[in-house]
């Protein structure tokens, strides 16, 4: 006994290993420009562009005055990359748009005080970590100009009056990028400010990046000539654009600027003060890591979508997939998991085309019914032949009854197993059809796993303050600030979480507790069998053993698939009821009573 039940447990855990192996299978539709717009939000440099009264706070600031009394060299490398934004041929400034570089000196080295620079300062912290020199301050303030100067080219070469410039990335010495855009264009752009349609350069209404009290600027895609934020816009694809590459190294703009500062003469640069290739590739992996497991990339509409950054405030632009990019990504992707992103996309828009949150939980169970009918339909002939076998207890234990020592007596094990297969053929039960259900479920289950994972549109929005693309376990996990209120969605997550258990145990349970009261009088008739306890006793095993591990992947999957399964849960429930009255009907014409 002990021996069976170890094999049990052993398959149920290599049924669960199965499934996160087979989970795996599923490509990323994610596209290199993707992943560069995902990645900008957390890590946009250390530069902080503000009003002239605002530049002048800082150099007046305590903070600015404790720099100089203990770090004076720091202190002057700040003035030195401080300064107008824009100037003209004789260095006054264009415009009120100032910037610089707020820093604090540690024993160590230094950190960035701009609170949009948290992922350079943990960046410089696994660099000391790892005994890597640092870069210079100026470094990272020269990336910046880079990334901003980028910006302003691909705006001005994407509006009419700059229609004849190439892209950015076609570009042999992007550093004089500025030379090609018109003063006028320059002068144009605002600080934060886009009601008069011109560009402005912060991405959020405050000088500060913090995306936490600041009001994001809404990312426009309709008409990018119309004026948006330089930075949001522009700042993913100009300063990450091919650095998710195999060989991003040698082909990333941000490579490209690297390579230029090794050579250059301007203070802080050289071979001293610009990144190591070691340091670089520290600084590719802690970027990478925060964007690797990101698979929201379908949508048949290209449009922003997300929560991005540290305050997840930020919605970036997905590229549109179409089925043949899909068909490139497996056989799987173009069968199974883009329909089903598309059919998510689709009724997201249909009911909710601001993507808040309430038409994507609507999508999601409109998605669970079609993809249940339609497995339903496909799987019938063998869920009704499971259920036949169900209905059949009775005429079965009658049958088992009659050779109780089945276990030990060869003959009677044969005349035993000749009579059962000659009352499930009369009632057209086959005994495979549980595992072809199973067969045909099982690589559906993972497909729409990962659609619904790989949606963009789940992506945006949140229920009750719950983002569906979260996963249970992070926000059940997460207790940070004011938690208790519902603000990161932990009460709703929570209740989804017990709404999804209860659920799925009572689409186990209620089958079988109908079966049971129906067998009733004949399992007291006829006493107890041992083979028939034997398989109770197994199917319980499973039966447990597959809601355990239902239970756990609900916890560390997205919320969507918790009320995905939440949705099929109740239609199986439903589903099995109805076919086990069928083929209880079904037996009794037959006069199987």
């Amino acid at each position: 006994m002990e021996k069976k039940r170890n094999k049990t447990l052993l398959g149920i855990v290599g049924l669960g290993l199965g499934v996160l192996l087979l989970s795996s299978c599923t490509a990323n539709f994610c596209s290199v420009e993707d992943f560069a717009e995902m990645a900008y939000p957390y890590e946009q440099g250390v530069t902080v562009y503000g009003t002239k009264s605002e530049y002048d706070s800082y150099f007046a600031s305590e903070n600015f005055t404790k720099l100089s009394s203990d770090y004076p060299d720091y202190a002057e490398k700040v003035k030195a990359l401080s300064g107008p934004l824009f100037t003209d041929d004789s260095g006054n400034a264009i415009g009120d748009i100032y910037k610089y570089v707020p820093v604090t000196g540690t024993t160590s080295g230094y950190t960035f005080d701009a609170a949009k620079a948290s992922e350079v300062n943990t960046i410089i912290s696994s660099l000391g970590s790892n005994n890597l020199s640092l870069p210079s301050i100026e470094y990272w303030a020269y990336i910046d100009q880079y990334v901003i100067e980028g910006c302003i080219y691909q705006a001005y070469a994407n509006s009419s009056a700059g229609s004849s410039l190439v892209s950015y990335e076609k570009l042999e010495t992007p550093t004089d990028c500025l030379d090609n855009v018109s003063d006028d264009f320059i002068a144009s752009i605002t600080l934060n400010d886009v009601s008069n349609g011109s560009w402005c350069v912060n991405p959020y209404k405050e000088s500060d990046t913090n995306g936490t009290d600041a009001t994001a600027i809404p990312l426009n895609l309709d008409d990018s000539s119309t004026g948006n934020s330089l930075l949001r816009y522009y700042g993913g694809s100009i300063k990450y654009y091919e650095f998710f590459g195999s060989d991003y190294l040698e082909s990333s703009n941000y490579s490209k600027w690297v390579k230029l500062l090794r050579v250059t003469e301007a203070s802080g640069a050289g071979l001293d003060g610009t990144i190591s290739d070691a340091a670089l590739n520290t600084y590719h992996s802690t970027v990478y890591s925060l964007v690797s497991s990101q698979t929201s990339c379908i949508t048949s509409t290209g449009d922003t979508y997300g929560h991005y950054g540290t305050a997840k405030d930020w919605e970036v632009a997905i590229e549109a997939k179409d089925w043949s990019y899909a068909w490139n990504k497996g056989f799987l992707e173009g069968l199974l998991v883009y329909p089903v992103s598309c059919m998510v996309d689709f009724f997201s828009y249909a009911i909710d085309p601001a993507l808040s949150g309430f038409g994507q939980i609507w999508a999601i169970v409109i998605v669970a019914l079609i993809i249940r009918i339609v497995m339903a339909a496909i799987t019938i002939p063998s869920t009704l032949s499971q259920q036949r076998m169900t209905a059949l207890q009775p005429q079965l234990a009658k049958i088992q009854a009659k050779y109780p020592n089945a276990n030990t007596n060869q003959a009677e094990k044969m005349r035993l197993a000749q009579e059962q297969q000659a009352l499930y053929k009369r009632n057209n039960v086959h005994m495979f059809a549980p595992f072809l259900v199973m067969l045909i479920q099982f690589p559906v289950f993972i497909c729409v796993w990962s659609g619904m994972r790989g949606s963009a549109a789940l992506s945006s929005g949140s229920f009750l303050n719950l983002s569906l693309s979260d996963t249970i376990s992070s926000v059940l996990t997460n207790f940070s600030g004011s938690w208790y209120a519902n603000t990161t969605g932990w009460w709703t997550a929570l209740l989804l979480f017990l709404i999804m258990c209860a659920s799925q145990l009572a689409a186990i349970l209620v089958p079988q507790i109908i079966t049971k009261r129906r067998n009733a009088k004949n399992s007291q008739r006829l006493g107890k069998n041992p083979n028939l306890e034997k398989q109770n006793k197994t199917m319980k095993w499973m039966t447990w053993g597959m809601y355990a591990m239902t239970v756990i992947m609900g916890f560390m999957l997205p919320s969507a698939m918790g009320v995905y399964w939440t949705v099929g849960a109740v239609v199986s429930l439903g589903q099995s009821m109805l076919v086990q009255w069928i083929a209880s009907k079904t037996i009794k014409k037959k006069g199987n009573k």
